[in-house]
């Protein structure tokens, strides 16, 4: 696997940015908690990072996930 640019890495859910929340690095597992917000509905969380190849050229990595809220959730 390519090594990610960390500093690179930004994180936005329905356009606010939410980078902070996460701590990337190469090769780590680092799990996080998103706050959505409790209405009903869909929410869209993008990620992206920049990384080099195999063969040393720069590229972004774009993931993009779809939450979708039907029921406010009541923590017990």
């Amino acid at each position: 696997m390519p090594p990610i640019k960390p500093e690179t890495f930004s994180a936005t859910l329905e356009g606010a940015n939410v980078t902070p929340v996460f701590h990337p690095c190469p090769g780590c597992v680092d799990p996080v908690t998103v706050t959505i917000p409790g209405a009903q509905g869909r929410y869209t969380l993008k990620l992206a990072v920049d990384g080099a190849t195999s063969s040393a050229r720069v590229a972004t990595d774009t993931d993009r996930l779809v939450f979708h809220v039907s029921a406010k959730f009541t923590p017990q």
